[in-house]
């Protein structure tokens, strides 16, 4: 993982790869919204999307759950990996701008 700090500041090259990673996901996000969310309403085609995605090398693995609704536990989990991911983003985001400016 890149970290930066005021004694370790990231180089051009630590820079250029957040923003080659940033694009990486943006591009698979995309791809997971078209390929896989669009079949949301009809359950035996999203689980046969979820199996045959690969993107850039990213495949869903270890899936076979029922689709017809979340338990309590898997959404809690989706709620503290949104808020991660935020945090990150906004970390990072503050790096970048400190960088910049």
């Amino acid at each position: 993982m890149i970290v930066e700090s005021e004694e370790y500041p990231l180089s051009d090259k630590e820079l250029e790869e957040l923003e080659e990673r940033k694009t990486r996901r943006e591009e698979i996000w995309d791809e997971i919204k078209e390929q896989v969310l669009d079949y949301i309403d009809n359950e035996h085609a999203a689980y046969n999307a979820v199996h045959e995605f690969n993107e850039q090398g990213f495949e869903f693995v270890d899936f076979d759950y029922d689709c017809d609704e979340y338990d309590f536990c898997y959404i809690w989990c989706v709620y503290g990996v949104a808020m991660g991911v935020k945090m990150y983003d906004a970390h990072k985001l503050e790096q970048l701008d400190a960088k910049v400016s």
